[in-house]
């Protein structure tokens, strides 16, 4: 019987980014909830009455203003987030991986025929987290800004007219009134994340 072929790189990045586009449909009414409370936490700090009494609270009266279009609020952004991050961390971790153990094998750190050791395995996972978070953190301060925009805590960033519905037209918009800088915002903390996700998947 003959072996099964290895999946391509085309397939091992497709499935995970295929999988995370599914789950975030389900997930992200929670990730909506979780900015819009962190707003609502700032407003407290600052002495201002607080707008929700609990997630719960929040998911009710998002839905009430808002209906099931509200708490989905931003998810074509969501869903381009989950695509490219987990095509990059996932489906380009086996690649790396072989690429860290021969690199390491050519110098002497590693037995050529032997697997990966633990320790290449997390540089391997480290490098496809950082890769993944820079690929997608201009996605996620655009995903951040439209799940804001339209709760009753408010929001930082104000806009004259309401956020365009499509992802190009959402980007367009938000980088004419802040130019690229705006997506590069705190590009470290999301590659700390990443990295974080990739070696504890």
């Amino acid at each position: 019987m003959s072996e099964a072929a290895a999946p391509s790189v085309l397939q091992q990045m497709g499935m995970p980014a295929l999988a995370g586009g599914i789950a975030v449909c389900f997930s992200h009414p929670l990730e909506l909830t979780k900015v819009r409370l962190q707003l609502d936490n700032e407003r407290g700090l600052r002495g201002e009455p607080r707008m929700y009494r609990g997630w719960i609270d929040c998911v009710r009266q998002n839905f009430h203003a808002h209906g099931v279009r509200g708490l989905q609020r931003g998810l074509s952004l969501g869903i381009t987030r989950e695509v490219a991050f987990n095509a990059v961390r996932i489906g380009l971790l086996d690649a790396v991986t072989e690429k860290v153990h021969a690199a390491a094998a050519a110098v002497g750190l590693a037995a050529p025929h032997a697997p990966p050791g633990a320790t290449e395995r997390l540089l391997s996972g480290l490098t496809c987290g950082a890769l993944g978070g820079c690929c997608v953190n201009p996605i996620e301060v655009l995903k951040t800004r439209f799940q804001a925009h339209g709760g009753l805590s408010g929001f930082q960033h104000r806009y004259a007219a309401a956020l365009p519905p499509c992802v190009r037209a959402c980007a367009v918009y938000v980088l004419r009134r802040h130019a690229c800088a705006c997506t590069c915002t705190c590009t470290c903390t999301c590659m700390g994340r990443a990295c974080a996700r990739a070696v504890n998947p």
